[in-house]
């Protein structure tokens, strides 16, 4: 009687165990549109852009269905300058950020929803003119990340789905500047399909 009540105990914590597992690594990867909110100065400089996004962390499991974890994130754009403000001078510019921040994970039986913040630092370079004249511009700043979004299990471990995002960066470019495009506190809304892994 003894052997069988301490057998039942051990498969009671043993099934508990599997219940409730303890997380494991995720990687999200990003791809879509950063839409410019404001400023006045960050329209004038900067159209819709392509933007890649690359995420990686851990989901550490509260419940069977809610997680939480650290994240690190890379995102970077080839930015579409603003035709109005630089004509039709050669232009090329990349914006980058690096980030640190943490994601909230909702799990249901076909995926899980999401919610993120991060900062870290964002950095704008390029420049503009012909081969006789171009100017160098370049700008680092603060860089504030939240994001949300919803991936539905395709494979195993692979999701697919998308992310949506509300970036805030500054930048400052000094003396050198396009007309009155000197610094900006740009906002955008990013529109990205989004690939991961879950383990």
């Amino acid at each position: 009687m003894l052997r069988a009540t301490a057998v039942l105990a051990l498969v009671t914590l043993s099934s508990a165990a599997v219940a409730k597992p303890a997380g494991g690594f995720t990687a999200d990867v990003s791809n879509g549109v950063a839409i410019q909110l404001g400023d006045n100065d960050y329209r004038n400089f900067a159209d819709p852009s392509y933007q890649f996004g690359l995420r990686a962390g851990w989901d550490f499991h509260l419940t069977k269905l809610l997680g939480i974890g650290p994240e690190v994130g890379l995102d970077a754009a080839a930015v579409t300058v603003d035709s109005s403000t630089f004509g039709n001078v050669p232009s090329r510019f990349a914006r980058v950020k690096g980030l640190f921040g943490a994601r909230l994970t909702v799990h249901f039986s076909i995926g899980y929803f999401f919610v993120r913040a991060m900062f870290g630092v964002d950095h704008t370079e390029g420049s503009f003119g012909n081969s006789l004249l171009r100017v160098n511009l370049s700008s680092t700043g603060f860089a504030f990340v939240p994001e949300t979004g919803v991936l539905f299990k395709v494979w195993r471990m692979l999701h697919a789905g998308f992310t949506l995002g509300f970036p805030v960066g500054t930048n400052d470019f000094g003396a050198a500047y396009v007309g009155t495009v000197k610094s900006f506190n740009g906002i955008d809304i990013t529109l990205q399909g989004t690939v991961g892994v879950h383990l």
